[in-house]
């Protein structure tokens, strides 16, 4: 079988994995450091919305500039997202 496909199924399963992951571990988390309890899962409100919200805008960049500069810019944001919640944190 194709190569390439069972290394899209391995990502494809460790993605979902980290998705579990973080929405079991996040409530609790959450509810220990958020002030009020409501704001336990704003985490994950903000993962789901953001993702919706960024669909349209990731479906332009990638028919403007290709799927590999596209995905190439979307490693620049997590990135930079990643050094700001570690300075955060």
């Amino acid at each position: 079988m194709n190569r390439n496909l069972w290394l899209l199924a391995a990502a494809q399963g460790l993605f979902l994995t980290n998705n579990v992951v973080f929405i079991a571990i996040n409530g609790l988390v959450g509810l220990q450091l958020a002030p009020v309890g409501w704001m336990a899962t704003l985490p994950v409100m903000g993962y789901v919305v953001g993702g919706a919200l960024s669909t349209g805008w990731v479906a332009r960049a990638q028919a403007r500039w290709g799927r590999q500069r596209a995905f190439q810019f979307g490693l620049l944001v997590a990135l930079g997202s990643a050094l700001l919640a570690a300075r955060a944190v």
